[in-house]
């Protein structure tokens, strides 16, 4: 299923969507062979995309994860004054994206 390329990049994790129109902009992604363009799309599994030469991983499948949250712990991944957050709880590697209350 063909996506905007800035998306794909991002969900790739190369930033966020608006710093991967960005690294398009400045013609640093590439789709099989062409330079990308702002609006364009592909398909990540079909195309081969590249961003500064290195091929971008291969998209991966979302967990979802329901914690009943205990007092004290708050709903984001970091704090600047030390409180546990729920990364501390969840014991999973990479990206973590809390979604806070779904009550």
């Amino acid at each position: 299923m063909e996506e905007r390329i800035q998306k794909i990049l991002a969900r790739a994790g190369l930033g966020s969507r608006r710093s991967c129109e960005k690294l398009i902009a400045e013609g640093r992604v590439m789709v099989n062979n062409q330079l990308a363009i702002l609006g364009s799309k592909a398909d990540p599994k079909k195309d081969k995309i590249v961003v500064n030469g290195k091929p971008i991983s291969q998209p991966q499948s979302n967990v979802y994860i329901a914690l009943n949250k205990p007092r004290n712990v708050i709903s984001a991944v970091t704090t600047p004054d030390g409180r546990r957050t729920v990364r501390d709880l969840i014991d999973e590697p990479g990206n973590f994206y809390p979604v806070g209350r779904l009550d």
